[in-house]
This record gives structure tokens, sequence and C-alpha cells, in this order.
């Protein structure tokens, strides 16, 4: 009897230790977990629009977390928007989306951010966004082949309004507050492959009004 009692102890002193080692890589890869999700997001600088009160905060992908949902990527996650007189702060987009960095003239970004042949991203009435948040071509991520999509704020970051389609890709945008215009070029997807490449040739210009966004006319070729 009693060496039958000391088999029973044996097994069960063993049936701990497995149990053992199997919690403690549960809770090893439960800790890995969080501290992965805390690293897929960073700051990146703020950007100060110095008419109001308003800061952009952009959040961007961690490009050494090779878990991110979307990969290496130049791109802002979201942006933050807070005001210099409030403790609050609100997300552009409800969801983390792909926005292009915004284009900034000033003498702390103008190496970094801002291209000759491009139009600025922030104006007197407007901040401009070019993102890409729909997955056109179904395979599962939003790659460079999908389209980007036109989208303005006023300068306190509300009102949020998409002005190009999601299923045309703006190419890039240009601006005159002299001439009270927007003018957007965009690409349509030629051979309905859904998505956008070099093959697609049709392009045509989207004139907007500048104060009121509503469209003037659209210039094509025939």
């Amino acid at each position: 009897m009693l060496y039958i009692i000391k088999i029973v102890l044996d097994k069960l002193k063993k049936m701990k230790r497995i149990i053992i080692i199997l919690v403690i890589p549960f809770f090893y890869l439960n800790g890995q977990s969080q501290s992965k999700d805390k690293l897929q997001r960073y700051f990146a600088d703020p950007i100060i629009i110095d008419t109001t009160n308003t800061i952009l905060i952009p959040t961007k992908y961690n490009s050494d977390d090779p878990y991110s949902k979307f990969g290496k990527t130049n791109y802002y996650a979201n942006i933050l928007i807070t005001k210099t007189d409030s403790s609050s702060s609100k997300k552009l987009f409800e969801k983390d989306t792909y926005i292009n960095p915004l284009r900034i003239l000033d003498k702390y970004y103008f190496r970094l951010n801002y291209n000759y042949k491009h139009s600025k991203s922030i104006y007197n009435n407007w901040i401009f966004f070019l993102v890409k948040n729909n997955d056109l071509n179904k395979n599962k991520k939003i790659d460079e082949n999908d389209p980007t999509i036109l989208y303005l704020t006023d300068l306190s970051g509300n009102n949020l309004k998409q002005i190009t389609k999601q299923t045309e890709n703006t190419i890039d945008y240009y601006v005159s507050e002299k001439q009270n215009v927007i003018i957007v070029k965009i690409q349509r997807d030629f051979d309905k492959d859904n998505e956008f490449t070099s093959k697609d040739k049709d392009y045509y210009y989207l004139f907007l009004d500048y104060d009121t966004l509503k469209e003037i006319k659209r210039i094509e070729i025939y």
C-alpha cells in the first residue's frame, strides 16, 4: 500500500512540474505580446499651426516591428489633434490607416518634408491629407497599387471631408489661394483590374473652389 501511494505522489510531482513548465511560457508569451503592442506605434515630430492653437501629433508604425499589421512603412498611422488650451485630444481617423507625411514648409521641416514639385499641406483655410484606406484589389493589405484619396480639414483639424472617390487615385493637388482654386490630378482605373499602375493612362483634372470646395469643372483628354 505504501509503495502504491509513493508511486502516485511521484506522478503528481511530475505533473506539477509539467504544469509549471507549461504555465511559465504562457506568461512569458503574454508579456511579449503586451510589449509588442506597445512597439507598434510611436510619435513622430509634432506639427504646430501658428495661426491657430492646433497641434498635430502624427503616430507612425514601428518599422522595427516585423509583426506590425501594415509592415514597414513611412506613412503615418494616424494623427492626434490637440489644442494648446485644452487637455483633450482626438484622432483624425477613427481607425489607423495610411496617411502620407505632411508637406511642411518651415525652417524645421524644409529638408525632410517638403518638395518644390508639390503643394504644401497646410494653407490659410485647409489642411490637406493624402490617404490610403481602401483595399481596392482585395489582397487583404493596403499597398502602393491601392488608390490614394484626398481629405481636407479646417485648420482646427475639424470637419474632415473626403474630396476624391474611393475608386480613383489622387496623383497630386495644386493650390492657388490668390486664384481661389484647388486643382486635383486624378487617375482612373483604365483597365478595370482594381489596381493603379503605369498602365492606367486615364487622367483628368478636378477644379474646386478654394473657399467652398465645390466642383467648378473637370478637364479631360478626349
